[in-house]
């Protein structure tokens, strides 16, 4: 697969997320897990720290060594 996809889309590089892997979903509960983490997760990717034009705030710091994303903008504290 990997191979035809460089032949058909003409990439060089990586073409799969590193640590990826696939998971079957087993019932009602994960697939609307997994349908609202692929709805949202785009919207995240502003924040990203692995995005090279991620917007940055002070609250992107390391913690005892831990790397800590940015909150979410606009969502209410629980």
């Amino acid at each position: 697969m990997t191979l035809r996809a460089r032949r058909e889309l003409g990439w060089i590089g990586e073409i799969w997320q590193r640590n990826y892997f696939e998971r079957v979903v087993r019932d009602g509960q994960e697939f609307s897990d997994a349908s609202r983490y692929i709805s949202e997760n785009p919207t995240k990717w502003e924040w990203d720290r692995e995005n090279p034009e991620a917007k940055r705030t002070k609250v992107d710091t390391k913690v005892n060594g831990a790397q800590h994303a940015a909150p979410l903008q606009g969502r209410g504290t629980r």
